[in-house]
């Protein structure tokens, strides 16, 4: 491997008794970047958010350690300097520390080509539910029928407020049912390019039949089925979505 960088040097002075851990596996550490900025912020937020930080820091070296060393790199400061920054103020939101961890580690993986400066900006932006729906998308490696409804009258044509979905598939990553939360949940991961509301490639019949068979659904619509009109979409992940989440989903 080549020497070590000036970077290399600076993180690895400040690696303290995780040094002695890692050893000599990590020429490019990154201990600096994660506890100077961190760590004085911390002090300040108690035990819970010291034990947070303390899980978020195992993680990366854990992920680092895992690299083969022919492989790992200096990282790109202008991904891991903001994902640092913006980790610290997100540390109660376990799904979005692992995607800030996920983010940062593989920013030392020569084998991660597709990492972009806006991806710890657009973790920032995001909750814990449209973290789960995007781990959901990534790691079910399909999409998800959604459908919404329209209340037809004489004269106009009223659309109801509110997404639908499979529940089953949404229950097994903790995403929440409601129609009207998953509404603003795609809204802000459209919002974000991640996602798309494909309204020409939907899915098969019998997703959009798992749809129809949620009780809050058949509810929710009884009293006008003769008066409803259904439009079905396919929610999958765009292009610079899947870049997102094999950066920090993976």
């Amino acid at each position: 491997m080549a020497a070590k960088t000036a970077l290399g040097e600076l993180t690895i002075k400040t690696l303290g008794p995780s040094a002695e851990r890692l050893g000599q596996t990590l020429d490019f550490a990154v201990e600096s970047f994660i506890c100077n900025p961190l760590d004085n912020w911390i002090k300040k937020c108690g035990e819970r958010f010291e034990q947070k930080n303390k899980t978020a820091k195992e993680r990366i070296i854990t992920k680092i350690e895992e690299i083969p060393e022919e492989n790992r790199k200096d990282p790109d400061l202008s991904i891991v300097g903001p994902a640092i920054e913006q980790m610290k103020f997100n540390l109660d939101k376990d799904d979005l520390v692992e995607m800030f961890s996920n983010l940062i580690s593989n920013s030392f993986d020569s084998r991660h080509g597709g990492l972009h400066p806006a991806f710890a900006s657009i973790i920032s932006q995001l909750d814990t539910q449209d973290a789960r729906l995007l781990k959901l998308l990534a790691k079910s490696y399909t999409a998800l029928p959604i459908i919404s409804v329209d209340v037809l009258s004489t004269n106009s044509i009223s659309p109801i407020p509110g997404y639908y979905s499979d529940c089953d598939r949404l229950r097994e990553y903790k995403v929440t049912t409601n129609a009207y939360s998953l509404e603003t949940i795609i809204d802000n991961l459209e919002r974000l390019k991640l996602v798309i509301l494909n309204r020409r490639v939907i899915c098969f019949e019998k997703e959009y039949e798992k749809v129809r068979e949620n009780p809050a659904f058949r509810e929710m619509f009884k009293n006008v089925k003769n008066n409803m009109r259904e439009n079905n979409f396919r929610l999958e992940l765009s292009a610079f979505g899947r870049m997102f989440t094999l950066a920090c989903v993976y």
